[in-house]
């Protein structure tokens, strides 16, 4: 039986020496690295036909950077990374690029692999693949195959041709595969002796909104779910033998269908009573998608829910293709906040900031908004999170650059980020969303609009304050 390592290469050029929010990101609680969704859950179809293992770069030796809690450079990880990577045995090399921050990194220790020994099987296939995949197709290309879609096109491949690399790189399914069921930690030896107290798992994959919110990446359409029996099963397993203090589902969109979420969240409260459970669950989705009873089933338990509301301007959740009703969506996000705060929920109202078409009229608007709603959000139960825009392949804002520049006056700084050896998450978000945005105006409504968080419970603007280094950096520097 062949050797395969799933194996996560981790993000070393993401560090960013130029931010160094020590006192946010040296919090224990946001530095803990747990056992990875996507590992676990590849470790379900690998494991039918090869003898697995699984290396995570980040669990063994931190993210690296001043801003991720971690004092590792890069150039440290990369080379303590490879003699761990060439301290393992394996026939088969399988990347799960997950995001464009890993691309450098895997290009990295896939070339080093091969010089190794060129007879090694390397498989990639994730978010940033399926979304760029001629970033893997360059002259003499250490990436035997290319996986794009279901990784069980991959395995179907594998058991009709072999492993015969021929002129089929790239591998593409079409065709519709279940959702398969993740291993538990417990029972992959490589995370057996980890510590556990956060699993992450997914239940589900694909979204119905994934051609429409034009900053995701999500390249599946189609929702597929295992039964809700199977999902508490798994839920079970995991309770019953790591006891961790919280369980997320990591799902692109959770609960999709009314039926199946109603029906898993009434059996995940059975048997947290049964079980006597004392951690949390999390969960992502849309404040549209829920009604008075899935609030009141969320209330029986002990959960935290995110809203990828986005916006909180009309106008910018109709550029980002959002919604086509951004006042009735608004409503609708106000509504749910109270029934949730009523019912004593934890949930998480995320915002976009800095979308190509932002303006100082759209950033005016989101503070208009929280003027006019500060009273909604002064509890404990509500928590607004912000980050700036990030340009990532394969999006439909990456695809719309010129009509952004063309009708917004949008400067994007570097749009093949992901290819540079340096301060990844600096270039990443250096984008100048309009002609309008001008910078002391800029932190005119940016301060007025933290003034509307301080007044609220919780708030966070970490992200928001790095945006705003991000312009005074590239003012004073003179680079646009």
């Amino acid at each position: 039986m062949k050797k395969l390592l799933i194996f996560n290469s981790g993000m070393p050029y993401y560090e960013d020496e130029i931010f160094k929010d020590k006192d946010y990101y040296n919090n224990p609680i946001t530095c803990q690295l747990t056992p990875r969704p996507d590992f676990i859950l590849l470790h379900s179809v690998f494991n039918e036909v090869f003898d697995v293992d699984c290396l995570d770069l980040e669990l063994e030796l931190g993210i690296p950077g001043p801003t991720r809690g971690c004092d590792i450079s890069s150039e440290d990880f990369l080379i303590k990374g490879l003699d761990i990577l060439l301290s393992k045995e394996f026939d088969i090399l399988a990347f799960p690029c997950h995001t464009s921050g890993h691309y450098l990194s895997s290009k990295f220790f896939a070339e080093e692999i091969k010089k190794y020994n060129k007879d090694i099987l390397i498989v990639i296939g994730g978010y940033h693949p399926n979304n760029a995949v001629d970033d893997f197709l360059y002259d003499d290309s250490p990436f035997d195959h290319v996986v794009l879609g279901d990784v069980y096109g991959w395995m179907d491949y594998i058991e009709q041709y072999g492993f015969d690399i021929g002129n089929n790189r790239v591998i593409k399914s079409n065709k519709d595969y279940p959702m398969p069921i993740s291993t538990p930690p417990h029972k992959i030896p490589y995370y057996a002796t980890k510590d556990t107290h956060s699993v992450g798992m997914y239940l589900s994959k694909g979204c119905l909104w994934a051609d429409k919110c034009s900053f995701c990446a999500e390249f599946k359409k189609d929702w597929v779910v295992i039964s809700v029996e199977e999902s508490l099963k798994l839920v079970e397993e995991i309770i019953l033998h790591s006891n961790p203090q919280r369980i997320s589902f990591n799902d692109a969109l959770f609960g999709q269908t009314s039926k199946w979420r109603k029906s898993f969240l009434h059996g995940l409260k059975l048997l947290c009573d049964k079980l006597e459970w004392k951690g949390y669950f999390w969960i992502g989705t849309r404040t549209e998608m829920l009604d008075d009873n899935d609030i009141q089933l969320l209330s029986e338990l002990n959960i935290e829910v995110d809203f990828g509301t986005d916006s909180l301007s009309v106008d910018m959740l109709k550029i980002m293709n959002k919604t086509y009703q951004p006042n009735r969506y608004l409503n609708k996000l106000l509504e749910t906040n109270k029934k949730l705060v009523d019912n004593k929920i934890k949930h998480r109202i995320y915002v976009i900031i800095n979308h190509p078409g932002e303006t100082i009229e759209t950033l005016n608007q989101l503070n208009v908004f929280m003027e006019k709603n500060i009273d909604s959000f002064r509890n404990k139960y509500t928590f607004i999170s912000f980050s700036s825009y990030i340009v990532y392949p394969g999006t439909l804002s990456f695809s719309l650059v010129e009509k952004y520049k063309r009708d917004y006056g949008t400067i994007f700084g570097d749009l093949g980020w992901w290819k540079r050896n340096k301060n990844q998450n600096f270039y990443s978000r250096l984008v100048f969303p309009s002609s309008d945005f001008i910078l002391p105006a800029f932190q005119k409504e940016k301060k007025k609009f933290i003034g509307f968080m301080k007044d609220s419970n919780q708030y966070s603007y970490h992200l928001w304050g790095s945006s705003e280094r991000n312009w005074s950096y590239y003012e004073n520097k003179q680079i646009i």
